[in-house]
C-alpha cells in the first residue's frame, strides 16, 4: 500500500491548497529577504502540512491542527515585530482565510465521516 491516498479535490480544497502555498511562500520569501531562518522553518512546516493532506496519514482532525498552527503564525508575526507591513497584512488576510477554510473542511468532512460509520 502506497503512502499517497486518492483525493477528490473540490473548490474548497483548491482554495486550501492555494492559501497554504501562498502563506508558505510568503514565509519563505521573508526568510530569504531578512535572513531570519525562523520564517523558513515556519514556511516549510506549512508546506509539509499541505503534503500530509495527500497521504494516508491524513484525517479531518488535522484541519484543526492546521488552524491552530496558522493562528500561532498570526501571533508570531506580531511578537517578532516584522517590518514588512504591506506583506504582513496580505499574509495575515491569507491566514485568516485559511483558518476559515480549515474550519469549514473540518465540519464538512468530519460530518461525512460520521455519517458513513466507523
Amino acid at each position: 500500500m502506497g503512502v499517497l491516498r486518492p483525493v477528490a479535490l473540490g473548490p474548497v480544497h483548491w482554495a486550501m491548497i492555494a492559501l497554504a502555498l501562498l502563506t508558505g511562500g510568503i514565509h519563505l520569501y521573508v526568510a530569504a529577504t531578512t535572513g531570519e531562518p525562523a520564517y523558513a522553518v515556519l514556511g516549510i512546516v506549512l508546506l509539509a502540512g499541505l503534503g500530509v493532506f495527500f497521504t494516508r496519514w491524513f484525517a479531518p482532525p488535522l484541519y484543526l491542527v492546521g488552524a491552530v498552527y496558522v493562528s500561532l503564525l498570526l501571533v508570531a508575526w506580531v511578537i517578532a515585530g516584522q517590518q514588512l507591513l504591506a506583506l504582513a497584512i496580505v499574509d495575515k488576510l491569507v491566514q485568516v482565510a485559511l483558518i476559515v477554510v480549515f474550519a469549514y473542511l473540518l465540519v464538512i468532512e468530519s460530518g461525512s465521516a460520521s455519517e458513513n460509520g466507523p
